[in-house]
């Protein structure tokens, strides 16, 4: 699998089906399996990369303009 150039992932990971997901760690390396176990170690049950341009973040109003917005 190629990388495009300057693609970086969030790496998330558990070991054991009862917990959740965490966050591990960023990895800009190749998306290859064995780069990012060797990077994170090789005891995870499951291990998800997401590409950070695919994140969409959604902001909240800070809580002062919001208690302005509810008052007017």
């Amino acid at each position: 699998m190629a990388q495009e150039a300057g693609l970086t992932y969030l790496v998330f990971a558990r070991r054991k089906y009862e917990e959740p997901l965490r966050f591990q760690r960023e990895w800009s390396g190749s998306p290859e399996t064995q780069a990012v176990m060797a990077s994170i170690g090789q005891d995870w049950l499951e291990v998800v990369l997401v590409p950070t341009r695919s994140i969409r973040w959604v902001v909240r109003p800070r809580e002062e303009a919001h208690v302005q917005l509810a008052g007017e």
